[in-house]
């Protein structure tokens, strides 16, 4: 006798590759897209006790593997600790990701024309010229 279990029934495999930029007043946060092909979205989870506990922070559309945090009116030298969660279309999430765990800080000359560069870049890498 064989048994039928139904791929729809298994809960995604957690975010891999998760990682985080910190700059001043925001933290950049990259994952790699699920191989699931019943993600629907993905939860960005926060922590700011050191990764003691943890609340969501947003939850973004399942092509999406970039997001920020903005901290500017928090201040700088913050420690932050972020974990992804995966959801299906039918409400199964997974396990959490690895998590990471970033400060923000002042950033000098060099590192604000690097964060220049790479969100220009970004942007105009994704525009279709016609």
């Amino acid at each position: 006798m064989f048994a039928v279990v139904s791929l729809a029934a298994q809960a995604p495999a957690p975010p891999a590759g998760l990682m985080a930029t910190p700059f001043e007043s925001h933290i950049e946060l990259q994952w790699q897209a699920g191989t699931d092909p019943g993600i629907g979205s993905y939860q960005i989870f926060r922590s700011i006790d050191g990764g003691q506990t943890y609340s969501l922070l947003k939850t973004v559309g399942n092509t999406t593997t970039l997001a920020l945090d903005w901290t500017g009116d928090e201040g700088q030298s913050l420690t932050r600790n972020y974990r992804l969660k995966a959801v299906k279309t039918n409400g199964q999430t997974s396990d959490f990701s690895a998590g990471v765990q970033v400060q923000t800080g002042p950033m000098d000359d060099e590192a604000l024309l690097d964060m220049v560069q790479r969100y220009t870049f970004r942007y105009f890498g994704t525009m279709v010229i016609r």
